[in-house]
C-alpha cells in the first residue's frame, strides 16, 4: 500500500522505520524515489541490513555511545535523507531524565 501510495503521490515526501526487511529486500527496485525506508536495528533480520547495504539506524541509551560516524537525529531530517545511516537516542531514557530534572 505504501509502495502505491508513494507512486500516485510522487510530489509528497514518504519515509518510514521498519524491521520488516524482508519485505523490502522483495521490492528493492520498485521502491519509488519519494519512499525513504530505514532499517531499524534490533529485529530478527538484522543482517539483512549489511548483505543488502540497507540504510539504518541504530538506538544508542548514551550519547557517549555514538559513533562519530553516526550523526544523531533529532527532528527526522537523516530519516529524510537517501543513504544516510544515522542514530537516534533512547526517548524512554531521555524522557526519564527530563521528568526528574525538572
Amino acid at each position: 500500500m505504501w509502495l502505491k501510495l508513494a507512486e500516485e503521490n510522487p510530489n509528497v515526501e514518504f519515509w518510514a522505520y521498519t524491521k520488516s526487511l524482508n519485505y523490502w529486500i522483495n521490492r528493492l527496485n520498485d521502491i519509488p524515489k519519494n519512499l525513504i525506508l530505514t532499517a531499524s536495528y534490533g529485529g530478527k533480520t538484522d543482517n539483512l541490513i549489511e548483505k543488502f547495504n540497507l540504510k539504518n539506524v541504530k538506538v544508542y541509551a548514551e550519547v557517549e555511545e555514538v559513533p562519530i560516524n553516526r550523526p544523531i537525529d533529532t527532528n527526522d531530517n537523516y530519516a529524510r535523507i537517501p543513504n544516510v545511516n544515522f542514530a537516534l537516542l533512547d526517548n524512554m531514557k531521555y524522557s526519564k531524565k527530563q521528568i526528574i530534572i525538572n
